[in-house]
């Protein structure tokens, strides 16, 4: 169980942690076909969060370029009597224009899909800072709209802090 107020800071805690990941963020940063073949980035990439990774869902009416986007957030909650949030589900959006799904970084590969094993990697069934254990219990690819398409993980927050 949590609270509103632990449910904001853990959203920030995840985005935060996300930002940490070098293969993550050259994957949104980079809209190029080797995008892991960049130069490095300097970590955390806190300039991110605002601008390729958001604790909300994907709004394409005000995303009209090509880019790569994470979008973290709570589709859904239950409520007890004590007004605790229970057991909770977050989302994350691997939102990527269709011009940009395909790379070859020496090895041809998916962007999104290739996102999503780096976030398995970093997350799954691990504890992360104080909001507890994420397990991503499956996934969604998402028609988003002509423009752009998505996969879409479905976590699951097993146990918080605080």
């Amino acid at each position: 169980m949590v609270s509103f107020e632990l449910m904001s800071d853990n959203l920030v805690i995840l985005l935060g942690e996300i930002i940490k990941n070098q293969n993550i963020v050259k994957y949104v940063s980079n809209n190029v076909k080797n995008p892991l073949s960049q130069p490095d980035i300097l970590l955390p990439a806190k300039n991110l969060i605002g601008s390729k990774l958001h604790p909300y869902p994907f709004d394409p009416v005000t995303t009209p370029e090509d880019s790569v986007e994470i979008r973290v957030y709570y589709p859904e909650g239950a409520i007890d009597d004590s007004r605790a949030v229970l057991q909770t589900t977050i989302y994350v959006d691997i939102v990527c224009a269709k011009s940009l799904w395909l790379i070859n970084d020496g090895k041809s590969g998916v962007r999104p899909y290739m996102i999503v094993h780096e976030l398995f990697r970093q997350f799954n069934k691990k504890s992360v800072s104080t909001i507890g254990r994420l397990d991503i219990t499956g996934f969604d690819h998402l028609h988003v709209n002509d423009k752009f398409d998505a996969i879409r993980l479905h976590t699951q927050m097993v146990t918080f802090g605080g």
